[in-house]
């Protein structure tokens, strides 16, 4: 049984470090299914801080089941914005798009409390360094378009400080990541006057930019201005609705697919 298992809990944390890799994946499976609500905190804090020497055959595994864990039983939706966080930190490059957009709609889907502006002035200090993880500047975009106008008036958060520190990385990102920080751009010129001068210059290199994504995006946004009134423009780049909550079915079906492939292989 489940309390049976969690008497040697201490035991399966050690068996994280085994030699052999069945038996640290075994530990996983048995970490994961004996977490709850009392222990949830100390099994997500422990798995965390073994990614950071996990090898890349469970590494994938680890991310995507402490993202689960973070969001099945927190009880602080901070704590688990913190947990992934700190999964991209560690281990950027198995935070699957999915467990970012996860994210972004529980951020999203929780105006009550403060989970939104502690969202956003967490990732902005996240994306100020100038070497971070793609991961982080993608949320970071994604989360202060939505909810930066929250903190921008707090000390060194203000609209152009949002826009500083994400367009640093303007240089260093792939197309996808631009594309965000495109409408972001749009998003924050439309709220902060200050930001304007900043932006037009950058939607206008871009309207003819080879990635037909981006150009499309500079060409709207720039015309955007010229084509409607203030407050159609205002309109068109408030906030987005609440997401439609399917809880966690897209990460629980990943890992589904991901036992389904593990169990595949282990029987050929």
């Amino acid at each position: 049984s489940a309390e049976g298992v969690k008497k040697h809990q201490a035991t399966v944390l050690v068996s994280l470090k085994d030699a052999d890799i069945s038996v640290r994946r075994r530990a996983l499976d048995l970490l994961f299914v004996m977490c709850d609500t009392d222990n949830a905190e100390r099994i997500v804090d422990e798995l965390v801080s073994h990614l950071v020497l996990a090898d890349a055959a469970i590494r994938e595994e680890m991310v995507l089941k402490i993202a689960i864990l973070a969001e099945k039983y927190a009880t602080d939706l901070r704590w688990y914005v913190d947990t992934v966080l700190k999964l991209i930190s560690i281990a950027g490059d198995h935070v699957s798009d999915s467990i970012w957009h996860r994210v972004v709609q529980i951020v999203t889907n929780h105006p009550q409390g403060d989970l939104q502006a502690y969202a956003a002035a967490t990732l902005l200090v996240a994306a100020s360094p100038r070497r971070c993880h793609e991961t982080a500047v993608r949320v970071a975009a994604y989360v202060l378009g939505e909810f930066g106008f929250l903190i921008a008036e707090r000390p060194g958060m203000s609209g152009e400080d949002q826009f500083r520190v994400l367009h640093q990385h303007w240089a260093t990102t792939g197309s996808q990541t631009r594309s965000i920080l495109i409408s972001t751009y749009a998003k924050l010129a439309n709220l902060y006057e200050e930001c304007r001068p900043l932006v037009a210059p950058i939607f206008a290199r871009n309207k003819n930019c080879v990635d037909v994504e981006i150009q499309q995006r500079s060409a709207e946004y720039s015309a955007m201005r010229e084509a409607f009134s203030p407050e159609a423009v205002e309109d068109l780049l408030r906030e987005m609705p609440p997401f439609e909550d399917r809880m966690q079915s897209t990460l629980e079906q990943r890992l589904k697919e991901k036992d389904g492939r593990v169990n595949a292989g282990a029987g050929s």
